[in-house]
């Protein structure tokens, strides 16, 4: 066990031979009880304690894996933001992003409510561009420039419709490229 280990350690730690043997086998009983484990906590335990060993690669990716599953279970748009953040260089950051994409057209709704969709687009900004982001971003900028071509038709102001004219050269993958 680890307490015996230790114990053994403050023991006989002047004599270097025995003490690396130690050390090595007290961290590889701290790595199996934090596999064992397998929560985000007892890996951040094992890198607290020993932040550079053998193992450290592996524990970061298991952190990665966990902290990625428990924003997915969160399913929450705040959680997976908060993981694209943190973790922009994750392995999971592809998958993360095309989740993500997918719950802000769930919270749209129905496309037709031109704010949340030009608020959504701003969004789409801050995650990476999967096949999954670009086509739901093609699907906002197709349903904005309809809304738009249809304002730009019942305008009576000049200044309206130049600024829905910026709008629409703004949106680069909408379906239509007549729309332009």
């Amino acid at each position: 066990s680890i307490e015996i280990i230790e114990s053994f350690e403050s023991k006989y730690n002047k004599f270097y031979t025995i003490k690396y043997n130690v050390n090595e086998r007290l961290l590889d009983l701290y790595y199996k009880e934090a596999e064992l484990k397998n929560t985000l906590q007892d890996y951040q335990k094992f890198l607290y304690k020993f932040p550079k060993s053998k193992y450290t690669n592996k524990v970061n990716i298991e952190i990665d894996n966990l902290t990625f599953k428990a924003a997915v279970d969160a399913n929450s748009i705040y959680d997976l933001e908060v993981f694209i953040k943190i973790n922009s260089q994750s392995k999971n950051i592809n998958e993360a992003s095309s989740i993500l994409a997918d719950l802000y057209i769930k919270s749209l709704g129905n496309l037709d409510k031109q704010n949340q969709m030009e608020s959504i687009l701003v969004k789409f900004n801050n995650i990476k561009k999967t096949p999954t982001t670009q086509s739901n971003i093609a699907k906002i900028e197709t349903a904005l420039s309809r809304i738009y071509l249809n304002d730009i038709e019942k305008s009576t102001s000049l200044t309206e419709v130049e600024n829905l004219k910026q709008n629409l050269s703004k949106l680069l993958m909408a379906d239509s490229i007549s729309t332009k």
